[in-house]
């Protein structure tokens, strides 16, 4: 326990699901905890359910389809906790299933833009925080949609491919540098 004790972790769409776990678990292993979400209430809940274990945390309204939303919240974090150890970038949402002709521009715009421009983004400014902490680790939240592809879901599998290739990519820029990056699929 308190494996984390004195760390910062940066946890997007934490405002419920798979963030929201991921965050309380960073809590609970001594990990200050940035709850970083578009949705201002249930980042609040899940704030008050770290803080009630008693855990420390903050919430961050954070829309990750934006650079400067992304920027404003690691600066937040570095002014508030002094330094960022881990992120978790996990925000994302889905598709309505139908066939790749019935998708309109929009939509896969919509959904690539928070997936797998939310991913990017968010390394483009976590990466730096890291190196100013002597480094750090990064996991992206891509999705089995990412490795095999999601038939009806052709916006969501190509940005979780995208994130895969993400991943890939700046774990190998990175690598000398103390930056661990990593992807999970669930």
């Amino acid at each position: 326990m308190y494996q984390l004790k004195e760390s910062v972790a940066l946890v997007t769409g934490a405002a419920s699901g798979i963030g929201r776990e991921t965050a309380t678990r960073f809590a609970e292993e001594g990990a200050s905890v940035v709850v970083a979400d578009i949705d201002t209430d249930g980042g609040a809940e899940t704030v008050t359910q770290i803080e009630d274990c008693g855990g420390t945390a903050t919430f961050i309204e954070t829309n990750v389809g934006r650079l400067e939303s992304i920027q404003s919240t690691i600066e937040t974090t570095i002014d508030r906790y002094g330094r960022l150890d881990c992120a978790v970038n996990n925000a994302a949402t889905g598709n309505e299933p139908a066939p790749i002709t019935n998708i309109d521009e929009d939509e896969w715009d919509r959904v690539n833009t928070i997936n797998q421009k939310g991913v990017w983004g968010g390394m483009k400014h976590q990466i730096p925080a890291l190196q100013d902490s002597d480094g750090g680790t990064i996991v992206n939240v891509a999705s089995m949609a990412g490795i095999r592809g999601s038939p009806g879901r052709t916006p969501y599998g190509a940005s979780k491919h995208g994130i895969v290739g993400l991943t890939k990519s700046a774990a190998l820029e990175f690598a000398d540098q103390n930056v661990r990056v990593n992807a999970v699929c669930p």
